[in-house]
């Protein structure tokens, strides 16, 4: 092999070794990859009015999608409480799978064992999901101290994730309300009472 034919053999490794980086960077980018997919990325809000009061959810949804495609895949479309089943209703529109995160005021719902927080029971589509849940409560930035926070895994067919606990507000108004009750009624007998002995 003469000196033209080496230096052509060189030009080509170099050029095939520079170039590699480039390719890698191509292929790369046609992976999956997170997104925030809402209009509001992480720092999404929703009102929810229960009874008379009115809580503010702090929530953000990420998925992972194809590079280039759009990013609005995840739509949030309510959020209610239902306290025949202690739970906190998510309704949604998934067309690609990621995790939705949402901070949970103690106030509205809560899991708790005695005096300690316990695991609340995650449901997705209607099955149970659990494996799928991670709590963040002490590990983010973004959570108050009268709050609990959750990142919750879906699929691309995700229609409703129910967050369930053992209290839902306006349960945990009722001991104040029984309270309440109870006085009235004896200030109620007291009346009568005296009303019998005159």
């Amino acid at each position: 092999m003469n000196w033209t034919s080496y230096a052509s053999v060189i030009t080509a490794s170099a050029i095939l070794i520079f170039s590699a980086p480039s390719a890698y960077a191509y292929f790369y980018s046609q992976e999956s990859e997170v997104r925030p997919v809402a209009e509001c990325g992480s720092g999404c809000t929703y009102e929810l009015v229960v009874g008379e009061q009115t809580y503010v959810l702090s929530y953000g949804v990420a998925a992972y999608q194809k590079s280039g495609t759009d990013t609005k895949t995840v739509q949030v479309n309510s959020i209610t409480l239902n306290p025949d089943t202690k739970a906190l209703v998510v309704d949604l529109n998934a067309t690609s799978y990621g995790k939705f995160y949402i901070n949970l005021p103690r106030s509205l719902i809560q899991a708790s064992d005695g005096a300690n927080d316990a695991a609340y029971t995650v449901l997705v589509n209607g099955q149970e999901a659990n494996d799928d849940v991670i709590e963040l409560t002490r590990v983010s930035e973004v959570v108050g101290p009268d709050e609990r926070r959750l990142s919750i895994a879906f699929d691309s067919n995700t229609r409703r994730i129910e967050i369930i606990g053992t209290h839902v507000a306006p349960e945990f108004a009722a001991p104040a309300a029984l309270a309440a009750a109870v006085g009235i009624i004896a200030i109620l007998l007291r009346f009568r009472m005296r009303k019998l002995s005159q």
